[in-house]
């Protein structure tokens, strides 16, 4: 397997990770110092806080979640970038479909992070799920 397709095949191992909300399976697709940048400019550094957002996530977006797809990759020397859209339940009972882009950094291996790219009106509902969480 080239390079490239190990870094795709681990993305889709990661995102399999979030989906199923399993902390330890996303973390173990981490490098040890994983740094995250946020849609807001906010940078989550360091395994422990990357635990911290993972868990806010997986208690205030994920259970609202009705499907990604992840279909449009881009794989790089060093970096898989995701594409396509994320449906979510709305607090009304209907739902809606926005956008996101995740660039995908990797060193050895393993993912160093992620720089998280949504569309202004999922960015809206993150800030919302994100109201009072460390770094704010």
């Amino acid at each position: 397997m080239t390079g490239q397709e190990e870094m795709l095949k681990l993305a889709q191992v990661h995102l399999e990770a979030e989906l199923r909300m399993d902390l330890d399976g996303v973390l173990a697709t981490l490098v040890p110092d994983p740094v995250y940048v946020l849609w807001d400019g906010r940078r989550v550094e360091g395994m422990d806080a990357v635990r911290s957002y993972y868990t806010r996530m997986f208690e205030r977006v994920f259970p609202r979640l009705v499907s990604v797809d992840a279909s449009g990759l881009w794989v790089g020397e060093a970096s898989v970038v995701a594409e396509g859209p994320v449906t979510m339940r709305d607090p009304g009972g209907g739902t809606a479909t926005y956008t996101q882009v995740s660039v995908i950094p990797f060193r050895d291996g393993l993912i160093e992070g992620e720089r998280v790219y949504p569309s202004l009106d999922f960015a809206r509902l993150l800030d919302d799920a994100f109201q009072g969480w460390p770094g704010e």
